[in-house]
């Protein structure tokens, strides 16, 4: 009998699967404040990148904001983030 493992104190369970659940919970909300993110810049490119009469504009607008999301998308640990830009900025390369 002195050979087998002491039981885990419940106590540690759950405090094993609190922290899983904290752990979730900032990980959606990164999530959703990514999310909210790409909507404020979608409304502010639709309200004024057409007001821009360079393309060398907007392009380094739309760069600026590639960088910006790859930036808070490794903040907050959203992992498709470069992925998604990869493939935009190669689809609209090539165009």
């Amino acid at each position: 009998m002195a050979n087998r493992p002491p039981k885990a104190e419940p106590e540690l369970d759950e405090l094993a699967i609190a922290r899983l659940e904290i752990s979730k919970l900032r990980k959606e909300i990164n999530e959703e404040r990514f999310a909210w993110c790409l909507v404020i810049i979608i409304a502010v490119d639709i309200l004024y990148l057409p007001n821009i009469k360079s393309t060398a504009g907007i392009i380094g607008v739309l760069a600026f904001q590639a960088l910006l999301l790859v930036m808070l998308g490794r903040r907050w640990g959203i992992d498709d983030v470069e992925r998604w830009v990869n493939m935009v900025v190669g689809k609209a390369s090539r165009k």
